[in-house]
């Protein structure tokens, strides 16, 4: 904890605060005082009491407390999604590569890291590289846990592609049963939105167009004016729905605009992913 209260210490003095204003009746000053200095801890629930007196997130403390470096587990996600967004399959396999090295390790989510970089990779060079083993454990580790939090929800949106589709059904609607309490922290919220995208995008290929129907108004209800990029995602989704309900005007225009609102704002490696998700939708059209 020594670094805990030297961290406090200095934020509490770069933004003017005395000990006073941040102890009041839950601690004494001079208890807090030997804190900052490493001396004593304090519980949980003083610290964060004081933390809030400072107008300081848990999470802002501890960007701060890493010298303001994201966590190893955040680098890694934020590689990732910038790969898979920009299609580059290269990153993805060395990403994967590197993470295949540390599966094994005392820290358990070192080896969800490395499934989920490999259902990833996957789904972009459209191989399956996951065994059906590692599949159902990867399920069984999300049928674990009751509440999930924000790295079960990372977990799900990146992996989602791997499941069967029963699976995903199960997963989504408890999703959507739980909207109101992910929807409270914002983090959260972005990901259940997206992995309701996702799922749309899997009753479209698997050509179940009422579960694809019923996923598209729950994403519609949730999302507002300013989500701006989810907004365009759907509207593709929404065209991919009718392309297998038989409207193929209907859906290419849908397709067309939200490729087109891409292009304009210089997104041109979503537009292109999302020009080849159209084209196999058809393509599975015809052999149907």
């Amino acid at each position: 904890m020594e670094y805990f209260g030297k961290t406090f210490k200095e934020i509490r003095e770069n933004r003017n605060f005395s000990l006073s204003d941040v102890c009041e009746e839950h601690i004494s000053t001079a208890q807090f005082s030997r804190f900052e200095k490493g001396k004593t801890d304090i519980s949980i629930s003083r610290f964060y009491k004081s933390l809030k007196r400072l107008g300081v997130s848990l999470e802002e403390f501890e960007y701060i407390l890493s010298g303001y470096q994201q966590s190893e587990r955040n680098q890694l996600l934020e590689k990732l999604s910038k790969a898979y967004v920009n299609n580059d399959t290269d990153k993805i396999k060395s990403l994967l590569d590197k993470q295949e090295k540390r599966k094994n390790s005392s820290d358990e989510h070192d080896k969800w890291n490395y499934y989920m970089l490999k259902s990833i990779w996957g789904l972009m060079t459209e191989q399956e590289y996951l065994t059906t083993n590692e599949i159902k454990e990867m399920a069984g580790y999300l049928f674990s846990i009751e509440d999930w939090g924000y790295y079960q929800l990372v977990f799900y949106t990146n992996t989602i592609t791997s499941y069967e589709f029963k699976t995903v059904m199960q997963f989504s609607k408890e999703l959507v049963m739980r909207t109101a309490y992910y929807r409270k922290i914002p983090k959260n919220r972005q990901l259940v939105i997206q992995a309701l995208l996702n799922t749309i995008y899997i009753c479209a290929f698997k050509q179940k167009l009422k579960e694809g129907l019923y996923y598209q108004q729950i994403v519609q209800e949730l999302l507002d004016e300013t989500d701006l990029y989810y907004k365009t995602v759907l509207l593709v989704m929404s065209g991919l729905l009718d392309c297998i309900d038989s409207k193929l005007d209907k859906g290419k225009d849908k397709v067309d605009r939200a490729i087109q609102i891409f292009r304009d704002l210089d997104s041109d490696t979503l537009a292109k992913s999302y020009q080849q998700d159209y084209q196999k939708i058809l393509a599975l059209i015809e052999k149907s």
